[in-house]
């Protein structure tokens, strides 16, 4: 038996505010509480509670990168570093609705430190062997910790069992964004984000379809997740008790979840069964701040397990 939690119950995980049925940015950046700026200021004197007391210091050279609304510092940088302005970044999601897409979520981790909104893109959503709907969106994301990044990915969501769909082909699904002022290349850069979404989810749609008309067998299935976790030295017990129940669940993954229905026994399914094991699968600790509810929809968020879900599908996608 497998101890996945239910695909009914998976919704509840997603990150941030709830932004659905917003058809305007600044209205959504005010409810996911994004609606702020960062200030750049001299680390000069500086007081600092230490054992011994109150203590005067400084940073030379270097600059607190500071919330305007709350003046929590998020990082210290130097003087080459460019400011990441929210307004900048989700602003090009202006574009994507008026291309038709359609605001889901939004937020901040870490203080702030990280920022984010999503969209969905009802006309790139596909449907593998006529039953398997995919739907496929757009990040954006942007970091205020010192590194200054800005980028946006193309995220695929299978409905079925909600798993993270996005995998590497030959088509990019992840792009970096330049910081500019200018208004006529931000909606180049807007635009080369959505036209990039299309031409990935069309893509994704032709090599997926072309999974779920192969046939693959339990024999098959377990060669092929044998090639992905090779089995350790069986005198390594610890190391070998994970691998031989990680193999148990994706077998029953394979053959029985509710979720394989569509592309029972075919490499479609092949597929499906590792991704939901890992986003749904493995396992996750809760701490202090974060529920496990809310720790694993990070960990998605993060794609922790980009790496295999990678491999997985170049092993089927020959």
């Amino acid at each position: 038996m497998t101890t996945l939690i239910p695909a009914q119950s998976r919704k509840a995980s997603r990150l941030g505010t709830d932004l659905s049925g917003i058809t305007n940015i600044e209205e959504a950046m005010t409810k996911a509480n994004l609606d702020w700026t960062v200030n750049l200021v001299p680390a000069q004197g500086l007081m600092m509670l230490t054992e011994e007391g109150i203590t005067n210091t400084s940073i030379p050279d270097m600059r607190m990168v500071m919330r305007s609304d709350n003046q929590v510092t998020l990082g210290v940088v130097g003087a080459r570093y460019q400011n990441v302005d929210n307004h900048e970044v989700f602003g090009l999601g202006e574009h994507i609705l008026n291309q038709g897409g359609q605001l889901v979520a939004g937020g901040e981790l870490n203080h702030g430190r990280r920022t984010f909104m999503r969209f969905d893109l009802p006309e790139t959503q596909v449907t593998v062997g006529g039953s398997d709907l995919v739907k496929f969106g757009i990040s954006l994301r942007a970091c205020h910790d010192g590194s200054g990044t800005v980028t946006a990915s193309v995220d695929g969501l299978r409905l079925a069992c909600t798993n993270g769909m996005s995998v590497k082909m030959h088509v990019p699904h992840a792009f970096s964004i330049r910081h500019t002022t200018n208004a006529r290349h931000r909606l180049a850069t807007a635009d080369m984000v959505l036209q990039g979404a299309i031409t990935y989810a069309k893509e994704f749609s032709a090599v997926a379809e072309e999974l779920i008309s192969r046939p693959f067998s339990r024999s098959e299935f377990i060669g092929y997740i044998d090639a992905l976790y090779p089995a350790p030295d069986e005198r390594e017990k610890r190391a070998y008790t994970i691998w031989r129940n990680r193999r148990r669940e994706l077998i029953s993954l394979f053959d029985f979840a509710d979720t394989n229905d569509y592309g029972r026994h075919t490499q479609w399914g092949a597929f499906n069964a590792v991704t939901e094991y890992l986003d749904w699968g493995t396992t996750v600790r809760a701490n202090a701040d974060q529920s496990i509810s809310e720790t694993r929809a990070l960990r998605q968020f993060d794609q922790a397990h980009q790496n295999v879900k990678d491999r997985a599908f170049e092993l089927l996608a020959v």
